[in-house]
């Protein structure tokens, strides 16, 4: 499984040229499937998008700073402009590119985690693996190694979900330390003094994710 110190360098050290006429990209449709170790969809989206928006975050400021226009209604720098002479330019680059980014990869790992917890809920009470004394004395009877192949069957996948938990956990707090990064870029970069990245950027995703 990928290190938290592997997947946290590939994000900032990839090496690749960024062009600031990448299209957004889109996380894949939630279901259980994207949470599980072999599935890749939900991981590459996560890569994308903070390679995309995170890693080129200087080169996008700068490019909207200099008044770079944009034909392409899907490029990263089609948005609308500050309504008033006074707002810093960045701002329609905050809000309408970077926290929507930025939430749909909260929410992902969001739904991730709950799908682990739940998993987790659904080997305890699987009546297969948790068997009572009657019903074990019974197969037993029939077949005397079927213990046997239970008790393995449960050690395999609580340790499945033990990676999973694991594995979330880690893209949690690699999504943290990477916004830090880039809200340390845009602090250093855009004049917006009385705006509270980290505060704003949590009521945006609160309202978003309850919609």
């Amino acid at each position: 499984m990928e290190s938290k110190a592997d997947s946290f360098k590939e994000t900032y050290d990839s090496g690749m040229d960024i062009d600031p006429e990448k299209t957004i990209p889109n996380p894949p449709k939630y279901e259980r499937q994207i949470c599980l170790d072999d599935a890749k969809s939900l991981t590459n989206f996560l890569k994308l998008s903070r390679l995309n928006v995170d890693d080129s975050i200087r080169t996008r400021i700068n490019s909207v700073i200099n008044h770079h226009e944009s034909k392409d209604k899907k490029s990263i720098l089609s948005f609308q402009r500050p309504n008033y002479a006074t707002d810093s330019p960045c701002l329609p680059l905050i809000k309408q590119f970077i926290f929507p980014q930025w939430c749909r990869r909260v929410d992902a790992i969001k739904f991730c985690q709950s799908e682990v917890t739940e998993m987790a809920k659904e080997v305890e009470n699987d009546p297969d693996l948790n068997m009572s004394d009657e019903e074990r004395n019974e197969l037993l009877r029939i077949d005397p190694y079927a213990m046997r192949d239970i008790a393995r069957k449960k050690i395999e996948k609580s340790e499945e979900i033990n990676a999973l938990i694991t594995k979330w956990a880690n893209e949690r707090e690699i999504e943290g330390i990477v916004r830090e990064r880039s809200e340390e870029v845009i602090y250093d970069l855009c004049d917006i003094t009385n705006f509270d990245v980290k505060h704003e950027f949590l009521k945006y995703c609160g309202g978003v994710s309850k919609k």
